[in-house]
């Protein structure tokens, strides 16, 4: 097997045989830390490979055979050998695997990785699972996009190793990664030929998968690389596979008959003939494949069982009704994606209803905790009944102008596309730095507050002159000059004290965070709860900050201006309730604009099951619908089993 470098750029700094001590003994340290990382990766891809195939039944009652021939001269090999026996005979460790759709590609990737991982010394690189389906060849070369894959699909990687790269880039960049490069077909076609540019001039070994037809189209063959195709599953493969009930009996002996039949050439692929034993194996007798009135062709014979494979795996299933996740299901098959990611459906929605969205989440927040903290107050000063009508008219007016600041933000912060992806990140107040930009992060707090200020300001005028009985009014001297002026002071002092507030919280928060258990793995299901618990322990923390702060800058902003500008009032009540309100609606706030689990709470969590589009228990049926084998997981994404099940589930 090939084995990575191991020359890492350590810089010495004197000379002599000390420090060439110096120098070894950091290099063996180096050494064993990224053995120890690469030992942990190797535990947790092959970890996901086995359950992925005790969920797809790969192994029920019997492993089914996937054959290939060799397409180009390969090293030394013998009859038996399996895919990672034919990989290490692959020159330059360079290894192409060409099929139809459902011969068997994805479940030979889950295969080798297994096998490889079995095989592997101490030396020898961590072989990982990458869908080709994301990278885009214009944008990023092959090393960056393996990259910003381990990152996004592995905990921990982002954390710093001597030297200040990322554990992702070290491992990349150092030979301890096998990229096994799933669905070249799936690339965008007019790229095709640039993807095979940048493969033939990366020197990294890879595994590479793709469908027959678009890899003989592109016009840039592979360079140094071995080449062999996916055959079809034999009778004597299909009775190996399918159940020994005697019910198969006559549907083999079909296919023995007439091996260039209907029946053959449809289950000829791995894909279908395991479709065909899930679906026959229950309810409906596996003999009715042999009706030609009903099945006239090859592709009615598929349409019937990529149609049934849905109700039949939810046959026994108490949870769900097949119906139900079928449409379910179908909804999320016409999202046009092969990485069903959570933190990315709320993105199916327009960008203006997200925003609008956003904003409407945060004027209610704000509404809510105005009315909390002033409805016992005024109903203390003015009695219950004008107190009611005084707090739910200062919520009413009040909140719109910090939902239109979020919703701007958020705006701002999605612009040409940009996901606001899962954070691995938690507060703390020592440890590697790692995260958000700082300098963005005190800019887009300075910009917020400063509007925010200027609406509070605009709001507090207008409601003092169409509410003049429940807020105080305009004196009657006062001219609309007057006004104006004390509406731009207003707009002044206020758009200070929440500028310096939202940027020090802001910036605050992005300088304390730093990497996650460089340890610990995960699934979609754990990365989302992971999300939430990092989400609301920074929006927990963020309550008393912007708190403090809010009355930190009141107060400084009110003695450098008072008598500049006027004189102003500084009540401390009055500051500590308005800044009680900005902690909560500001962590809030945070939340559903900054995290992806609030974006998914507001966009996915609550309104697709309103609009019927998922159930309630959305993560559970997820769940339930990998189990069950009709989707698999890749990362922390789920993906349905197969393309084809998933194109017929968005047509149907």
């Amino acid at each position: 097997m090939t084995e990575p470098s191991k020359q890492f750029p350590i810089r010495a700094t004197a000379s002599g045989f000390g420090s060439e001590l110096k120098l070894g003994a950091a290099l063996r340290r180096r050494n064993d830390l990224m053995n120890s990382q690469a030992e942990k990766l190797a535990e947790t891809v092959s970890r996901r490979c086995r359950r992925e195939e005790e969920n797809r039944g790969l192994y029920d009652p019997g492993p089914l055979a996937v054959r290939w021939w060799p397409r180009t001269a390969l090293g030394a090999g013998k009859e038996g050998d399996t895919i990672a026996d034919v990989y290490e005979n692959a020159p330059d460790g360079r290894l192409v695997v060409l099929g139809e759709p459902g011969s068997g590609k994805t479940m030979l990737t889950i295969r080798f990785v297994q096998e490889f991982v079995r095989k592997r010394a101490a030396s020898d690189p961590v072989p990982v699972i990458f869908s080709l389906a994301s990278w885009d060849p214009a944008r990023l070369g092959l090393r960056d996009w393996l990259i910003e894959r381990l990152l996004r699909d592995h905990t921990g990687m982002d954390a710093r190793v001597p030297g200040g790269t990322s554990l992702a880039a070290e491992l990349v960049e150092d030979g301890w990664i096998l990229p096994v490069l799933d669905g070249f077909d799936e690339i965008a076609s007019g790229l095709h030929d640039r993807a095979l540019e940048k493969l033939s001039c990366s020197k990294l070994p890879w595994l590479l998968t793709s469908r027959l037809g678009e890899y003989e189209k592109a016009s840039r063959p592979l360079a140094r690389a071995a080449v062999i195709e996916l055959s079809g599953v034999t009778a004597a493969d299909l009775s190996a596979y399918l159940p020994d009930t005697g019910e198969w009996a006559p549907v083999l002996a079909e296919i023995e008959a007439h091996p260039e039949g209907r029946l053959a050439e449809v289950l000829r692929t791995p894909l279908m003939a395991s479709l065909a034993r899930k679906v026959h194996s229950g309810a409906e007798s596996p003999s009715a494949l042999l009706d030609a009135k009903r099945f006239p062709d090859e592709p009615a014979t598929e349409e019937h069982l990529l149609g049934a494979f849905v109700p039949a795996a939810y046959r026994d299933c108490r949870r769900w009704d097949a119906d139900d996740a079928r449409r379910w299901l179908g909804h999320l098959a016409r999202l046009g994606t092969r990485d069903l990611a959570w933190w990315e459906f709320g993105g199916t929605m327009s960008r203006f209803r997200r925003i609008a969205s956003v904003g409407l989440a945060v004027s209610l927040l704000t509404a809510l905790f105005d009315w909390m903290v002033y409805l016992p107050v005024y109903s203390a000063e003015t009695g219950v009944a004008k107190g009611v009508r005084t707090a739910l008219l200062e919520g009413m007016f009040f909140a719109p102008a910090a939902g239109i600041m979020f919703g701007l933000i958020y705006g701002v912060i999605t612009m040409r596309g940009h996901v606001v992806r899962p954070s691995r990140v938690r507060l703390r107040l020592w440890g590697p730095r790692t995260g958000r930009s700082v300098r963005g992060s005190i800019t887009l707090g300075l910009s917020g507050g400063f509007g925010l200020g200027i609406g509070y300001a605009v709001v507090t005028t207008l409601v003092r002159m169409f509410f003049g009985e429940l807020f105080g009014g305009v004196p009657e001297d006062v001219t609309g000059a007057d006004v104006l002026v004390m509406t731009v002071v207003n707009s002044i002092v206020w758009s200070l004290v929440f500028a310096i507030a939202g940027g020090a919280v802001l910036g605050l928060a992005a300088v304390l965070e730093s990497p996650l258990d460089v340890s610990r793995a995960f699934d979609p299901v754990s990365l989302l709860a992971e999300n939430r618990v990092t989400a609301l322990r920074q929006a927990t923390a963020l309550v008393p900050a912007v708190t403090l702060m809010f009355l930190f800058s009141g107060y400084v902003v009110v003695k450098l201006l008072n008598g500049v500008v006027g004189v102003l009032d500084s009540r401390l009540l009055a500051l500590v309730a308005i800044g009680g309100i900005s902690g909560c609606v500001g962590a809030l706030g945070y939340l559903v604009t900054f995290t992806a689990w609030g974006q998914w709470l507001i966009l996915v969590r609550f309104w697709w099951p309103v609009t019927g589009r998922m159930p309630w228990a959305m993560i559970a049926f997820l769940e339930d619908a990998y189990e069950l084998g009709v989707l698999r997981q890749s990362g922390a994404n789920y993906q349905f089993r197969h393309e084809r099940l998933r194109d017929h589930l968005a047509r149907h």
